[in-house]
């Protein structure tokens, strides 16, 4: 199985970015992103890892900030 990425241009078209050696009726997957998959999901990752790591940091911790 190979993955490659491609444009919905409506009408039922998809658009594929490469070309690749498909017979014609080949079977194929088409996997449509939701919601969650938007940018705007991802965008709270970095907060919710910063948050998580410094939650970890203990006032003993302090005595590696000199080093």
């Amino acid at each position: 199985m190979k993955t490659v990425s491609a444009r919905y241009r409506g009408n039922r078209l998809v658009e594929l970015n490469t070309d690749i050696p498909l017979a014609e009726d080949a079977p194929v997957l088409v996997i449509i992103p939701g919601p969650e998959d938007a940018p705007e999901a991802e965008a709270g990752w970095p907060q919710l890892t910063a948050s998580q790591f410094l939650a970890g940091y203990a006032e003993a911790d302090a005595v590696y900030d000199s080093l």
